[in-house]
């Protein structure tokens, strides 16, 4: 019910795109009671912002918006995820880092949460690569553990050529099976400046009991790091993730 005011009007166009897959503005107005003019420049306001998207059906929620559903998901299922992270920096430095990734073998990875060094700030909050595209799934730490949850990806990356990001990517299907079988004999995928020179990055997955899958990361500059230790600490905290979680979960009163 309209109730007037710009955030009471923002929420109720919130609640009324989010039960649908998309809604039309028409629909919008009829289900708000806020007038059509009015229920345009806030969605479209809000579509700036990342919280929608408007598509040629009406308008759908939007990627800001579904991170905080994730966050707000993570703050359930894991609590204490924050402190663990600090721990990860505190350790090896640079950006210590946790995304989710839904059962649904998603390749869509965004950090919900991070620690990172003051100088690192800006890397950590631009740019950060995108999983839906090939070479950043074949040159990328986080990407790797994707692929190895979708041999339909690998697949793909077999017939299309690999993509490379940087002269120490992985040239062809050969070397990233190789790198695929390291990541697989370590427990933890590691890249050295295979997606960006100058930087490394360690990623590990763990499980949420109702089958949400953690990745967290540490990614460093390559002369202030060591890839040893990254990978020593980053599977670590993964499994002090995995505990904490499963321990959360019995806690949780169901229903």
């Amino acid at each position: 019910m309209d109730d007037g005011t710009v955030i009471g009007r923002g929420l109720e166009i919130l609640q009324t795109v989010s039960s649908g897959i998309q809604v039309p503005l028409a629909e919008l107005t009829r289900q708000t009671g806020i007038p059509k003019p009015t229920a345009r420049r806030i969605a479209e306001d809000l579509k700036r912002r990342g919280v929608l998207i408007r598509t040629p059906g009406g308008y759908r929620v939007g990627p800001a918006l579904e991170r905080v559903g994730l966050a707000a998901a993570l703050q359930r299922k894991l609590p204490d995820a924050h402190d663990h992270l600090t721990d990860l920096h505190v350790h090896v430095g640079g950006i210590a880092w946790l995304g989710l990734l839904r059962p649904t073998d998603s390749t869509e990875l965004r950090p919900i949460d991070l620690v990172t060094d003051a100088d690192h700030a800006s890397a950590a909050t631009v740019g950060w690569p995108d999983l839906t595209h090939l070479a950043t799934l074949t040159g990328t730490a986080a990407g790797r553990l994707v692929l190895a949850r979708r041999p339909d990806l690998i697949e793909e990356v077999a017939r299309s050529g690999l993509h490379r990001s940087t002269p120490k990517s992985p040239a062809t299907v050969r070397d990233l099976a190789a790198v695929m079988r390291q990541t697989r004999d370590l427990g933890a995928s590691v890249e050295t400046e295979q997606f960006t020179l100058g930087w490394r990055c360690v990623a590990a997955e763990f499980s949420f009991p109702d089958g949400t899958i953690g990745i967290v990361g540490a990614t460093a500059r390559v002369n202030r790091s060591d890839a040893h230790s990254m990978v020593r600490w980053t599977l670590r905290v993964a499994e002090s993730m995995a505990s904490s979680a499963k321990r959360s979960a019995l806690q949780t009163p169901a229903g």
